[in-house]
């Protein structure tokens, strides 16, 4: 990788600002653009940063999965809406019978799956969005946000949300039947989870708000293993080959052997970090809240190059041999060399 990076392109929305990171598809990828009046889905060409389509709803959408030329978009308090991602056209919009924010989704071979605010998972119909089965994964005194659902070996998983630290869930992990929603078994040990799951080879990998990475084994639901970071874990952890990239949010990045749990070696950014790390050409990245892109080496840790954008970073993604880099105000796309 080069140690100064070209920017290939840059795409600016006219009005708003960008609310989350770009998801890439095959060649366009899609953001989304608050404003005080609502907000908009935009797909953008990954070429040069045309944009190809924008279609805006009354509320801030979010983006919850894409699958090929579909993609599903909560769109208001419990309303979802699948969307042509060739054209932006709504296809089908439907309401969630409790009408309570939507966190995440996963898609299984006849479902869309969500989460909801009130620990609850709804599967709706991919073809018309009726609502096919819920499960209320626990009962709780307080809302638990159901983080991105996942779908592995013909199971979907999911993990409850208890970073305000109130109470934590019963369990660490929840196991349902894609087809009936039925749970099949809740496991690991309880934990403060501040992060997305990440499901690996049957071990998910998981961070809560006291700064502890934890990796389990699905099939047994033990814990294979804890490292404590000291700090609030908010995104979640990349697993590359054989290492488990983390980043706190005070911008600790830290590489740890994913069978051992050993700490391979760490790294202070110097500044608050919400992205997800990636890996690219044995680089992991980051981007921190002062604009700036960082690329470690993957083995020893050694910076390898430091790229100013300008602006908060909120994401990174690989996207057909460049980096989008995605602010508040624009996304760059920065050449890998």
């Amino acid at each position: 990788m080069a140690s100064s990076p070209t920017d290939n392109w840059q795409y600016t929305p006219d009005t708003g600002q960008i609310t989350a990171g770009a998801t890439p598809l095959s060649d366009y990828a899609l953001i989304t653009v608050g404003k005080s009046n609502g907000g908009s889905i935009v797909a953008i060409d990954t070429s040069d940063g045309a944009p190809r389509w924008q279609h805006r709803f009354e509320t801030r959408p979010h983006i919850l999965a894409a699958v090929e030329k579909v993609g599903y978009i909560a769109v208001s308090t419990g309303v979802v809406a699948c969307i042509d991602l060739t054209t932006g056209e709504v296809l089908w919009q439907t309401d969630i019978p409790d009408r309570d924010s939507i966190r995440g989704a996963t898609v299984t071979d006849d479902h869309v799956v969500v989460g909801d605010r009130r620990q609850t998972l709804h599967a709706l119909d991919q073809g018309n969005g009726d609502r096919v089965w819920h499960e209320l994964l626990e009962k709780a005194p307080t809302p638990l946000p159901v983080h991105q659902p996942l779908l592995h070996d013909s199971t979907v998983f999911a993990v409850l949300d208890s970073a305000s630290g109130w109470i934590k869930p019963r369990v660490g992990l929840y196991a349902v039947d894609p087809a009936t929603g039925h749970k099949r078994w809740g496991g690991l040990p309880r934990q403060r989870i501040t992060t997305p799951p990440v499901i690996v080879d049957d071990t998910i990998y998981v961070g809560d708000a006291s700064g502890t990475i934890t990796a389990g084994t699905i099939p047994d639901q033990t814990v294979s293993w804890r490292v404590e970071t000291e700090a609030w874990i908010s995104s979640a952890p990349t697993v590359h080959e054989e290492t488990v990239y983390v980043v706190t949010r005070t911008g600790r990045l830290l590489a740890i052997d994913r069978t051992t749990g050993t700490v391979q070696w760490q790294r202070e950014t110097d500044d608050r970090v919400e992205t997800t790390p990636i890996v690219v050409d044995e680089t992991v990245l980051v981007g921190t809240a002062d604009g700036t892109v960082i690329g470690y080496q993957c083995c020893s840790g050694d910076c390898q190059y430091q790229s100013r954008v300008e602006a908060p970073v909120i994401d990174l993604n690989p996207q057909n041999g460049t980096i989008l880099v995605t602010t508040t105000d624009h996304v760059t796309a920065i050449e890998i060399e």
